[in-house]
C-alpha cells in the first residue's frame, strides 16, 4: 500500500502537464467557435470588441474534437438538429451565463500572470504550490448547479488563528465573484488556538456543513504543534466525505512564523498530511511545498509578522490566496467545457455523472485510525469570527466561575467557562441518544495555558469514576480528555470541581460512541 501511495504521489505531480492537455482535448473548437458566431454581436456591445477577441485567443488555444452525433437517419437531419440545439442554448439564460464566465475565466488568467510577475513568484510556483489536485468531481457538479441556477457558491472554513485573521478567505470570496459573476459566501469558522481534535467532534457546532458546497480544513500548523498525529484530521476528513450533500473537501496548508524565522518548514504534511491526501484523493493546496526552499535558505522573512513572529504576513495570505484563485480557476474552465458537452451533446458521459454513480459509493479503510468518532455530539462556548450557535449552557455556576471573553490577538475572540476557586462547582446537562446498544465515552476540551490548574470531573456523581483533568500546557489551544466511558444513553450531569486557585478554562464538553475499524493492512 505505501509503494502504492507513493505511485500516486508521483503521477498526481508528474502527470499534472499531461492533465491539462487531456482535458483540453476534450474541449469543442468548433462549438466555442459558433458561440462567438452566434454571440458576436451581443458581446460587442456588451464588452467591446477588444473583449471578444480576448475570447477569440482563448478558443483558438483549444484542439477541436468531434461530438457525437444522436443515432438518426440522415447525417443532415443530425447536424440540423445540433445546430438547433446549440441556437436553443445559446441564447438560453444558462448559455449566456457560460459566455460570460468564458470571458471573466480569460481576464483571471491574465490578471494572475500579472500578479506573479508583480509578487516576484517563479513560474514553476503552482506546481509546487498544488501538490496534489485530487478528485474534484463533487465541486465540479456544485459548480454545474452554481452556474445552471445562479445561486451562491458556499465554502467554509474550520482552522486556527491564520484563518481567523479572514484574510486570504475575504479575498478568494471576491476572486471568485469575479470568476463566476454570481454570489459566493465563504463562512469562515476558524477559532484560533483549535485543532482537528476539537472540530472533530464539533465541526457541526461551527459550520453548517449540509449547506456547504466546498469544506477547507487548515489545521496543518496547530495539529504538527500539537503533536495529535494525523487520526483527527482522517476523522474529519471521512465525516466530510460521508455528508449526504456531498461538499468537496479541500486540505489548505500553512506554516509557522516561528518554524520559518528558525528556517525550518514542518507542518503536518510531514506526518500523516500527504499521506491522506493521495489516499483519499483530497486537493491539497500548501505554502510549505511553495516556499520551503526559500524558508531553508533564509529568504522568506518577509512571510513572518505579528507581534511574537507567531504568525504571516498579508504577503503569505496573499500568496495562499493566489494558489487557491489558480486551483479553482481550471476547475472552474473544466467545468464550463464538461457543461457544453454535455448541453450540445446529451449522448456524452461526463464527471457529473461519475459523482453521481459514485454518490454512495464506500470510503477505503483507515489509513491511520483503529477506532471511528460516531455520532460526535459537543456542546461549545466557543464564539467563532462566524460561528453559528452557543450550546455550552450550566444548570449550576458557583462563585469561582464566569463565562469569559478571551482573545490571542485582535482577530481572534472567543468565550471560556473559567473557574479559578478552589472547590468551586460547575454543573452542566446533557443527553446523549442512543446507537445500536453501544455505551458512549465523555470528554471535556479544556483551553490550556502555561498558568492553568486542574479541575475534577464527576458524571451524575460517580465518584468512584471521577476524573482529573489537568489544564496546563506551554501552547494555548483546545485539549480534549475522556472523562468517562460506557455511559449509557440519556440524560446526564456533568460536575467539574476547581482544585486549586488556578484558573482552569473550559471550552467544550463532548460525547461520542468508539467503533473499532479494519485494520488497513489486514485489508490489504
Amino acid at each position: 500500500m505505501k509503494d502504492s501511495v507513493q505511485g500516486l504521489r508521483k503521477m498526481s505531480r508528474n502527470n499534472l502537464p499531461l492533465l491539462f492537455a487531456m482535458v483540453a482535448f476534450i474541449s469543442s473548437l468548433g462549438t466555442l467557435l459558433y458561440i462567438l458566431a452566434l454571440s458576436g454581436p451581443r458581446m460587442e456591445q456588451e464588452y467591446g470588441p477588444a473583449q471578444r477577441s480576448v475570447l477569440q485567443y482563448q478558443t483558438d488555444e483549444q484542439p477541436s474534437y468531434t461530438l457525437q452525433n444522436p443515432p438518426v437517419e440522415s447525417n443532415v437531419d443530425a447536424r440540423e438538429i445540433a445546430n438547433l440545439r446549440k441556437q436553443e442554448f445559446l441564447k438560453s439564460e444558462v448559455g449566456r451565463r457560460l459566455q460570460g464566465i468564458f470571458i471573466r475565466l480569460q481576464r483571471e488568467r491574465e490578471n494572475i500572470t500579472q500578479i506573479v510577475k508583480t509578487m516576484g513568484l517563479d513560474k514553476y510556483i503552482f506546481s509546487r504550490a498544488i501538490p496534489n489536485w485530487g478528485d474534484v468531481n463533487r465541486l465540479k457538479t456544485s459548480l454545474k448547479s452554481v452556474i445552471e441556477t445562479g445561486r451562491a457558491l458556499n465554502i467554509g472554513i474550520m482552522g486556527g488563528s491564520v484563518s481567523t485573521v479572514n484574510l486570504y478567505p475575504r479575498v478568494l470570496e471576491e476572486s471568485l465573484k469575479r470568476m463566476l459573476g454570481g454570489d459566493v459566501k465563504v463562512n469562515n469558522a476558524a477559532i484560533g488556538a483549535t485543532d482537528s481534535q476539537y472540530f472533530a467532534y464539533c465541526m457541526k457546532n461551527h459550520l453548517d456543513v449540509y449547506h456547504l458546497d466546498v469544506i477547507m480544513w487548515e489545521f496543518a500548523v496547530n495539529d504538527y504543534l500539537k503533536g495529535v498525529g494525523a487520526s483527527a484530521q482522517e476523522e474529519i476528513t471521512r465525516e466530510v466525505l460521508e455528508l449526504s450533500n456531498q461538499p468537496q473537501m479541500m486540505y489548505i496548508n500553512f506554516l509557522y512564523g516561528k518554524q520559518i524565522s528558525e528556517r525550518s518548514c514542518n507542518n503536518s504534511e510531514d506526518v500523516g498530511g500527504r499521506e491522506l491526501s493521495e489516499y483519499y484523493n483530497i486537493p491539497s493546496i500548501s505554502l510549505k511545498e511553495a516556499v520551503c526552499k526559500k524558508v531553508k535558505a533564509g529568504k522568506a522573512g518577509d512571510l513572518v509578522g505579528g507581534e511574537n513572529k507567531n504568525h504571516l504576513t498579508t504577503k503569505a495570505h496573499l500568496e495562499m490566496e493566489l494558489f487557491l484563485r489558480h486551483f479553482m480557476l481550471h476547475v472552474i474552465l473544466n467545468t464550463t467545457y464538461e457543461m457544453l458537452e454535455q448541453k450540445l451533446n446529451p449522448y456524452s458521459h461526463t464527471s457529473f455523472d461519475v459523482t453521481r454513480e459514485n454518490a454512495t459509493a464506500p470510503l477505503p479503510s483507515p489509513y491511520f485510525m483503529t477506532t471511528r468518532i460516531t455520532r460526535p455530539r459537543c456542546w461549545s462556548s466557543l464564539l467563532p469570527q462566524l460561528g453559528l450557535s452557543e450550546y455550552l449552557w450550566p444548570i449550576r455556576a458557583a462563585d469561582g466561575w464566569n463565562k469569559v471573553a478571551t482573545a490571542l490577538d485582535k482577530s481572534d475572540h472567543k468565550q471560556l467557562w473559567v473557574g479559578n476557586l478552589n472547590g468551586s462547582v460547575i454543573r452542566f446537562p446533557i443527553e446523549i441518544a442512543p446507537y445500536k446498544n453501544l455505551t458512549s465515552k465523555v470528554a471535556i476540551s479544556s483551553f490550556t495555558c502555561k498558568e492553568c490548574g486542574a479541575v475534577r470531573v464527576i458524571v451524575d456523581n460517580d465518584f468512584a469514576r471521577a476524573a482529573t483533568v489537568y489544564g496546563r500546557s506551554k501552547y494555548r489551544i483546545t485539549w480534549p480528555t475522556i472523562v468517562a466511558t460506557d455511559i449509557q444513553p440519556g440524560h446526564h450531569n456533568i460536575t467539574i470541581k476547581c482544585l486549586s486557585n488556578d484558573p482552569f478554562q473550559l471550552a467544550a464538553i463532548m460525547t461520542a460512541y468508539d467503533i473499532m475499524v479494519p485494520d488497513r493492512k489486514s485489508v490489504v
